[in-house]
């Protein structure tokens, strides 16, 4: 079965490759058919076929998708511990490294792709990111590992920030939801495949294959910028990077998930020195960005009513739904036998929802618009975490499907509908701090999900070694703060995102 789908699938894309190939002679297309601007379409485009745009999404799609494809590490986390002779407590070390690294760097990069060419950056990402999973696949001591970690979130930095701003300066304005609908469903997929691979890929070939199974996907990436989207001179070339406000801004986000993590656990007094730097880097970096001609983004944007409250909400939607992650598997496991494979195939229902409202993001943006959309979505999120807190040991696996898919789905449809008032409110000329805008606000509420729902967890005497009922009442407690926040950023959203060109 699997074979033949293989086959299908390659056949479909010879021809679709084909089809382009064909409209590459006839218009002169190369990555969007764009004529000017920053490494894809602007003024001057070829028109946007069926065809180019499937290639298009496809070369973007495939580099991005190894970020969300991290996911697979979670698997492989004991035998990476096992082979370098490590506690447990330094997992947190391979997540911090990777992650603190690329959300810090995410608008940085982005700013440097609106200067220099998103095609130029995303090509750097992926050479980058290639030699960052072979130093993490032959690593042979931990602190060597740890630095492939941190090299590796640079190169993920270059490609997040690019590959959202690659995909809308290739489509007109108005095909624009299209656009970061594909870009959604490549991001759903790899969240949901990661974890399905990595079970097959550590048993077979052990750790290191969670990093290099990514190669061959980057280089089809790679392949497909060379081919298919044109080098391109940046008319923003005259402007100069603010390299002092990129250096306030990697103090302010390192900062900021630091004292998110140091909550969660023993702080031995680091908490309040980085609530401190968190809190003085933000400032200067506001001051800062307020002064400069071209600054790293312009906060007046977040004068713009539902700019603000898309990018809010979507910070605190992301919180909410990562006590899915967090503590869903511990709660599955008491109940499946701690089976890893039934775990993960109920745990991919939440990305596949996902997939789902990717298929559909478009039409309900044109039917209902933006904000109505958004609210829905919300409200969506909502009630699959409400389902959660219905669970009750032993959980039926009906409540598991419903509850996980239609959040997924909320969630899904809602960032579609965010990263798309983001990228029409941020001018053509700084899409890619906009798609590093929309990368940085989810990755902080994961972050802030995982510190306070661990935070929370322990505070309402969940551990893991805690009796059934005691560990069903901290897990519901937690999803009853989740529901909290999610109401918050829905009731947030409606009362404050009354329009994008409404200033607050």
């Amino acid at each position: 079965m699997a074979e033949a789908a293989a086959a299908v699938a390659l056949y479909w894309a010879r021809a679709r490759v084909a089809e382009v190939a064909r409209h590459a002679r006839s218009d002169g297309w190369r990555g969007g058919g764009c004529r000017r601007s920053c490494g894809c379409a602007g003024r001057g485009r070829a028109p946007v076929t069926p065809g180019n745009r499937f290639i298009l999404v496809v070369t973007v799609g495939l580099g991005v998708a190894a970020g969300p494809l991290d996911s697979a590490v979670n698997v492989a986390f004991p035998a990476i511990i096992s082979a370098f002779g490590q506690d447990v407590a330094a997992i947190q070390w391979v997540i911090i490294c990777y992650v603190l690294t690329y959300s810090s760097l995410l608008l940085g990069c982005g700013r440097l792709a609106d200067l220099y060419g998103h095609r130029r950056v995303f090509a750097i990402g992926i050479v980058w990111s290639m030699l960052a999973l072979i130093a993490c696949s032959l690593a042979t001591q931990f602190e060597w590992f740890l630095v492939a970690r941190v090299a590796q979130g640079i190169g993920t930095a270059m490609l997040l920030s690019t590959g959202p701003a690659l995909l809308t300066l290739s489509y007109p304005p108005e095909e624009r939801t299209r656009a970061l609908a594909s870009y959604a469903l490549v991001i759903a997929i790899a969240s949901a495949s990661g974890p399905m691979a990595a079970a097959s890929l550590v048993n077979t070939f052990g750790w290191q294959a969670v990093y290099w199974f990514r190669i061959p996907l980057l280089l089809a990436s790679g392949l497909g910028v060379w081919l298919f989207i044109r080098v391109q001179k940046n008319p923003t070339i005259s402007e100069s990077f603010d390299a002092v406000g990129a250096a306030l801004m990697v103090m302010a986000v390192v900062g900021a998930m630091f004292t998110m993590n140091q909550a969660s656990g023993e702080s031995d007094g680091w908490l309040w020195a980085s609530l401190v730097v968190t809190f003085v880097a933000g400032i200067g970096f506001v001051w800062r960005a307020l002064r400069v001609d071209y600054p790293i983004i312009d906060v007046r944007l977040f004068r713009y009513r539902l700019f603000a409250a898309a990018n809010l909400s979507h910070v605190l939607i992301n919180a909410a739904s990562f006590t899915i992650m967090l503590l869903v598997p511990f709660y599955l496991g008491r109940t499946l036998d701690n089976d890893a494979r039934a775990i993960g195939w109920y745990l991919a229902l939440y990305p596949l929802g996902a997939v789902l409202a990717s298929l559909v993001a478009r039409r309900g943006m044109q039917q209902f618009g933006e904000l109505r959309l958004s609210l829905a979505a919300l409200l969506l999120s909502t009630i699959g975490l409400w389902l959660v807190t219905q669970w009750r040991l032993p959980i039926e696996p009906y409540m598991v499907v419903v509850a996980l898919a239609v959040h997924g789905f909320g969630v899904g449809l809602f960032q579609v509908a965010a990263v798309d008032v983001v990228m029409a409110t941020v001018p053509r000329t700084q899409q890619g701090v906009g798609g590093s805008l929309n990368m940085l606000t989810r990755t902080l509420g994961v972050v802030m999900g995982a510190s306070g729902g661990s935070l929370l967890f322990a505070a309402f005497g969940g551990h893991v070694g805690a009796t059934d009922e005691a560990f069903a009442d901290a897990f519901i407690a937690v999803f009853e703060v989740a529901v909290a926040v999610s109401i918050v950023a829905t009731v947030m959203l409606a009362l404050i995102g009354g329009g994008r060109h409404q200033s607050t």
